[in-house]
Parts: structure tokens; C-alpha cells; sequence
């Protein structure tokens, strides 16, 4: 560890402001490192408790004895070596304190011991992946049902587990719940060790496919739960006032929920180094803090101002999830305001110590966390760089430019670009090491998107607080925010589009994540510019213009145009298809997608702020069939649901079924002669033994088929469209548009020369006809 002791400069001598400059005295710096590295030794020593007591007590006793020989009339500016290992010696020990005993008292000791009944209450929100539902359970008792009799009694048995039920489950918060199954270790996962990221989660159980049953509900904490309600309601209103994919996006950036996302759009920010707009971190708590500040401390004072700023930023960060990025921020942001009111200013190093030391003693497991390291790496990165690249780039204009312009264009450039690569560049590393992959592409896609951040904060936010308290009026704003949050979205997809693929980094060892931080200390080492008063400029209304034609182009090119469009979503084999009239009405055929990639797609396909479909087609029962229904309701407005097979058949769709039916949307079984007249178009059925074997779409002289598993027999009839996941019969089609992938061994032959695409290749492939032409479009 670095000595704590720096000699300070003369202080005659002025510092370079082009280079890295380490602050004299920053004792919290130190005492952060130290609790740190307490943490990390504990995990690597494993010695007892007692060992680490003791060496906390001696080092107690050095510090008091440092203390009383210390000069009372001359003050030193420098931090004892005592108080770094007390620091170092007390986050060692709450480590090894917060260790599990092995014994029957703990829930990790009945993992694969055969069957167990247990109480428990739902402790956090639960969490959607997939088809799944996982809640975290904190156990209140604990009964061995297959076992040798224990020695403690079922309410003394403590610890979490993590419980995974189906999707669409209406468990909450505050839940007490009855769970009988078994109990196993959770699995190690294949792209990074799932079971020790839980373990320093505290949960070391994990249950499947129990018997659950609510016994109570509101056994949790009044406050969380009013917080968590709030926090639902905050992202029900965005399902409502924003269409699809802004919404996902501003759920994530706004309240922290990014399991709305799709997996394509995912993926589209994770590969352009965008993906920490949408996690809250530092750049969303900035924005934050100086809106409510500004805010409060105009009305209030800078005082009580800021004290209410810093409890607006506590409940926020609760609201979000509380995860370890966020606190970081929450904390410094909560010092920066405190500095403000008495008029002092600190320095960042030092309140990235004390948010260390406060987040490490409060959970010694946090060194871990991945999100915390890279938090604290970005941070550590804006303090020791950001200032010295600002001030090289304004010398720089300036010797090229007036001192005036020199810097009006330093500010947003080191903003928007080398402030941002800063943070990214230092905290590269560590993304190298966890996720092994890493592209270039965060150089240009950052500098293009992080203008537009403020203002789908502020705008969005501001739409979020409006529609909770006037639908209406929330509704009236998001058109506001959209732009901002529609073209985040835009740029990032094309982006990912123009160079798909990332750098492959094969595993390597954490030594040379610590070289790497070391050498670049070695070669370099030897704030905020104010808020401009708001003034109506050119660049202004040419921004609202700019906004309001997007707008108007977005609504113009979904206006019914005449023709009958048939768009096939990617992601699944079996077909899933979204139709739009001429008149402007939409059906949907399928949904068997994730939940995420199916609002994704709705949202690309519909019109701006329009979350109508008129039907929706269910061709089959199966689980995942109907995967991507589940919320659905949230996000769009169903007219009626059509199913082609028995709802009842399976627990899944009898769920759904019955969100439907909440959701007071009318639902009718489809029978062999029924028919779905659209007005410029008509839906037939072909039915299979279960399900539904085909849907036809006719259009005067166009006609598609929609297949799932009708036989050649019956699509042998000529068809203008195809769409399926195997290759239609001889003559079947002019144009057949593939769900699935070909086969590589399977020889195929379309005959006269008909078109076929592979829709997987494609983001989305449509065909639309007038009744007698047909045009063919898609995105990759």
C-alpha cells in the first residue's frame, strides 16, 4: 500500500494544470484504500475472527498512543499509519464476521440434504429473466422434511435464498410465503461464477419448481414498500406515456429497471461502450443532484436546501435499487452539496475515499461487485485526468483560436468527449478482465449520444412526475423527451449495425489489470466549470424544429398508407408476425419472443406514441408459444385476443388468460370456420390437432400463410407469401420468407426461380401489397 505521508508543495509553486495532480492531504483517500484491501485480504487469509479483533484493538491502541504524543498547538496534515490499519484490521474482521457457521441454524446446510418446508418474506422486487421470476427470500423458519432430526428449532434457522417461480407470478414485496421443495447450491454458470457472485450477495441456497403459497402479505418494512409501490407505479407510467423501445430505455435510465430491454437493443449498447447511460451511475446522479439542488436551494437556502437535495438523493437512490454504483454517487453527491452549503470545496479523491470507506464498512462483501469496481475505477479515472486533458485541450485552441472561442468549445468537448474517456479508458481494464470483450466504438458513438443525456433525464423525468400525478399531462411531455430518447436509441442500433462485432479477449489473469493501473501512475503522475444562465440562442428553436420534424416524419411514415404490410419479427423460429392494413389497423400473429424483444419490436413497428393493436392471434398453447405475452398489457392496448388452442391447457396461458381477463380485454376461442374480417383484408384459419396449424391472409389477389405446421397438402395452393420455418412444397410461393435457419446438409430447391429470404438474418423483414403488387423490405 502506498504510504499515506505526501510532503506537500511549496507553497510558492502553482501546479501545472496539464499534469496529474495528487492532493497534499486526502486522508479519506487512504482510509478508503485500506478498507478496501482489509476486505480482500480477509477473503485470501480466512484467519479468525479473533485474530482480526485483536490486531483492530492493537492497532487502536497505537493510534491513541500516536494521539496523546501529537502537539496540540501545532497542526500536522498527516494521517497516522495506525488509524490506515485500524481501517485495514475492521473491514477484515466485519468480513469475516459476516460468514456463515456451518451449522443447522444456518439455510445453506439443508443444500441437496433432500426436502425442506420453510417461511420466508420476500425481501427485495422480484426480478423478471426470461420465462422465470426470482425472488429473494429472507427465511423465518425452516423445517427438514427427508432428514435426521436437527439439533435447533425451525425459527432459528436464518439466511436468504434465492426462489425462481414462473413468469407472470403476482408475488410482491413484504410477501410471507410458504415454500416446500428442495434446496440446492446455486450453479457456477458458464460465462463468470454465478455461485460466488450470490455468495457475497449473502444468499447461498437456491430453490426450483417449489409448492409456493402466500400466507400474509405486508410482513416487510412500511417504508420499502411504500418506496417499491411508488417505484412500480413510476414504471407502469412509463409503459403507458412512452412507446416502445424509448420506454425500456427510459426505465432503465430513469429508474434503474433494464429488464425491459431487448436482447438486440442490449447487446447494441453493450458492443458500442454506451451501457452505462442506461445503469444509474455517477452521470445520472450529477444530473440529478444539480437539478433538485439548484431547485431546493433557490426557494430554501443553501443550507436546508441542500440538506433536503441530500434526502431527495437518498429515497432516489432507494427507489432505483440501491445498487453499489449508484450509493457511490449518492454519497459524493451528497459531500459535493454539504461543500457547497459551508462554501467549501473538496477534492474528488477524497470523497471517492469516504464513499469507499462507508460503502465497504456498511458491506465488506462490495469489493466483489462488479458494478462497484467499475464505478470506482471511472471515478478514480475523472479525478486524476479529467482536469489535466481539459486544461491541454483549451491551450491547445488556444493556440490556434481566440481566448473567447478557445473556451466556449473547451467546455462541451471535455464534457462530451474527454471526460467520458477518461472514466471509460481507466475503468477499460476491468471491463477487459469480467467481460472479456471490448470495441472501439465507444470513442464515437459517447460523443454523440451524451448531449442528448441531459435532457432525456430531465425531460423524461419531469414526464414521469407528471403522468403519476395527471396521466393526461404526462402523456402531453413525454412527446417532449421522446426525441431525445428515440435517438439515443437510433444512433446506437446504427452504430452496432455498421461494425457488429467486438474484440474476443481470451482470460488473463487480474495481475495485469494491476499493471496496467500501475504503469499509467507510473508515466502520468510528477473541476466542474459553473452553470451558464439560460438564454434563448439560434441553436434553440432550431433544436425544437429539428425535434418537431422528426416527430412529424416518425407519425407521417406510419400513416396508413393503403396497403396491407406484413412484418415477420425476428428471434423466434416458429413465426411471429405483425400485420397493418391498409385502413391502419393492427393484428398480431404470435408471441413466441421474450417479453422484451417482443415490446421492442411492437414499438419499432407501431406509430410513435401509438400502442393500439387491435387483435392478437395466439396459434399455440405451448410455453414458449406465449413467452412474449407476459406484460403485454403494460405497454399496449389489446382490442381483443383470439385463441386458436385450449388456454386452459397448461398453467402458463391459464395465467395469462386470466391477465387478459383483468385486463377486461375481450378473449374468444377460434373455431375451423371462423373468420377475421379486417375490412381491407381477411384472416382464414387452418386448425391442427391442438393448435393452430396455419393462419391465411388475403388482400384481392395477394395472399400470405402464415405456417406452423400445416401439411404440404394443404398449402400446396399457390401463395404470393410464405412464411415459415421450413421450405414450402413445389409451386407453393412466389416469395418465402424463412423463421428458421436452413439446415447445412439439407439440399433445397425453389422452383422458377421464387425468392427466398432468411428473416433470421434480418432485424425485421416486411412485404407490403396493394392486392395485386408486392414490395419487400427489411433491416438488418
Amino acid at each position: 500500500m502506498p504510504s499515506p505521508e505526501v510532503t506537500p508543495p511549496s507553497p510558492h509553486s502553482q501546479p501545472d494544470p496539464t499534469q496529474v495532480h495528487i492532493p497534499a492531504f486526502m486522508p479519506f483517500f487512504w482510509l478508503g484504500l485500506a478498507a478496501l484491501v482489509g476486505a480482500l485480504a480477509a477473503d485470501a487469509l480466512r484467519l479468525p475472527w479473533v485474530a482480526w479483533a485483536g490486531l483492530l484493538g492493537a492497532s487502536l491502541l497505537a493510534l491513541i498512543w500516536q494521539a496523546s504524543r501529537r502537539s496540540r498547538l501545532l497542526v500536522q496534515r498527516k494521517l497516522p499509519l495506525a488509524a490506515v490499519a485500524a481501517a485495514f484490521c475492521l473491514t477484515a474482521l466485519l468480513y469475516q464476521l459476516s460468514l456463515p457457521q456451518d451449522s443447522p441454524a444456518w439455510v445453506g446446510y439443508y443444500n441437496e440434504r433432500g426436502s425442506i418446508e420453510l417461511t420466508g418474506v420476500v425481501d427485495a422486487p422480484p426480478e423478471a429473466h426470461g420465462d422465470t421470476l426470482s425472488l429473494m427470500v429472507r427465511v423465518e423458519s425452516l423445517t427438514p422434511l427427508s432428514s435426521d432430526p436437527v439439533p435447533v428449532s425451525p425459527d432459528e434457522v436464518r439466511g436468504r435464498i434465492l426462489l425462481q417461480v414462473p413468469a407472470g407470478s403476482t408475488y410482491t414485496y413484504g410477501d410471507l410465503l410458504s415454500i416446500r421443495g428442495n434446496l440446492e447450491t446455486p450453479s457456477e454458470g458458464s460465462a463468470f461464477s454465478y455461485r460466488e457472485y450470490l455468495f457475497h450477495q449473502g444468499i447461498y441456497s437456491s430453490a426450483q419448481f417449489a409448492q409456493v403459497r402466500v400466507l400474509a402479505h405486508e410482513q416487510g418494512s412500511p417504508m420499502r414498500a411504500t418506496i417499491y409501490r411508488l417505484r412500480e407505479r413510476s414504471l407502469q407510467v412509463l409503459r403507458q406515456i412512452f412507446p416502445e423501445p424509448e420506454s425500456a430505455l427510459l426505465r432503465g435510465i430513469l429508474l434503474g429497471d433494464e429488464s425491459g430491454l431487448s436482447p438486440e437493443l442490449e447487446e447494441a449498447y453493450a458492443l458500442t461502450g454506451t451501457a452505462h447511460i442506461i445503469a444509474i451511475s455517477g452521470f445520472n446522479m450529477v444530473i440529478l443532484a444539480s437539478l433538485v439542488t439548484d431547485l431546493f436551494t433557490r426557494r430554501l437556502g443553501s443550507w436546508r436546501g441542500g440538506m433536503l437535495a441530500i434526502l431527495v438523493l437518498a429515497l432516489y437512490t432507494v427507489l432505483v435499487g440501491a445498487s453499489a454504483s449508484v450509493v457511490r454517487a449518492a454519497i459524493m453527491g451528497s459531500f459535493s452539496i454539504i461543500g457547497a452549503s459551508i462554501h467549501r470545496r473538496g477534492n474528488a479523491l477524497n470523497s471517492l475515499g469516504v464513499s469507499v470507506l462507508l460503502m465497504v464498512l456498511a458491506n465488506p462483501h462490495l469489493p466483489w461487485d462488479v458494478g462497484f469496481q467499475l464505478s470506482a475505477a471511472a471515478t478514480l479515472g475523472l479525478a486524476l485526468f479529467a482536469g489535466p486533458l481539459q486544461a491541454r485541450l483549451q491551450r491547445l485552441l488556444e493556440s490556434r483560436l481566440d481566448e473567447e472561442t478557445a473556451k466556449r468549445f473547451t467546455g462541451p468537448l471535455s464534457e462530451y468527449f474527454l471526460v467520458t474517456l477518461a472514466a471509460q479508458v481507466f475503468a477499460l481494464p476491468l471491463i477487459a478482465f469480467h467481460f472479456r470483450q471490448v470495441s472501439p466504438l465507444f470513442l464515437i458513438a459517447n460523443p454523440l449520444i451524451l448531449p442528448a443525456q441531459p435532457a432525456v433525464m430531465v425531460l423524461g423525468l419531469v414526464a414521469m412526475v407528471a403522468g403519476l400525478l395527471a396521466p393526461a399531462l404526462g402523456n402531453v411531455l413525454a412527446w417532449a423527451a421522446w426525441p431525445f430518447a428515440a435517438y439515443t436509441n437510433r444512433v446506437v442500433t446504427w452504430l452496432a449495425g455498421v461494425a457488429p462485432a467486438d474484440w474476443q479477449l481470451p482470460r488473463f489473469s487480474f495481475f495485469w489489470v494491476l499493471a496496467f493501473y500501475a504503469l499509467v501512475l507510473a508515466l502520468t503522475l510528477p473541476s466542474k466549470p459553473k452553470a451558464r444562465k439560460l438564454t434563448l440562442r439560434p441553436a434553440v428553436p432550431i433544436l425544437v424544429l429539428a425535434c418537431a420534424c422528426i416527430l412529424v416524419w416518425s407519425v407521417a411514415a406510419s400513416a396508413p398508407d393503403g396497403k396491407l404490410h406484413v412484418r415477420v419479427l425476428s428471434g423466434s423460429e416458429k413465426p411471429v408476425v405483425i400485420l397493418r392494413t391498409g385502413s391502419g389497423r393492427y393484428v398480431l400473429v404470435g408471441g413466441s419472443l421474450t417479453a422484451s424483444s417482443l415490446a421492442h419490436q411492437l414499438g419499432t413497428a407501431l406509430p410513435p406514441f401509438s400502442r393500439e393493436i387491435d387483435a392478437l392471434v395466439i396459434p399455440a398453447c405451448g410455453k414458449a408459444d406465449v413467452s412474449g405475452l407476459f406484460g403485454l398489457t403494460e405497454s399496449f392496448t389489446l382490442g381483443k385476443v383470439y385463441w386458436g388452442c385450449d388456454p386452459e391447457r397448461i398453467q402458463t396461458t391459464r395465467r395469462i388468460y386470466t391477465v387478459f381477463q383483468q385486463a377486461q380485454i375481450p378473449q374468444q376461442r377460434l373455431q375451423p370456420t371462423h373468420q377475421l374480417d379486417l375490412g381491407d383484408a381477411r384472416l382464414t384459419f387452418t386448425f391442427g390437432e391442438e393448435s393452430l396449424a396455419a393462419v391465411q391472409i388475403d388482400q384481392a389477389n395477394f395472399h400470405a400463410l402464415i405456417n406452423y405446421s400445416a401439411a404440404s397438402s394443404a398449402i400446396d395452393k399457390p401463395t404470393s407469401v410464405f412464411i415459415g420455418p421450413e421450405i414450402p412444397p413445389a409451386s407453393a410461393a412466389q416469395l418465402t420468407l424463412l423463421t428458421a435457419a436452413l439446415p447445412l446438409d439439407a439440399p433445397y430447391q425453389l422452383p422458377n426461380a421464387n425468392a427466398l429470404v432468411l428473416a433470421s438474418d434480418y432485424a425485421w423483414v416486411e412485404t407490403s401489397s396493394d392486392g395485386y403488387n408486392i414490395w419487400i423490405n427489411g433491416v438488418k
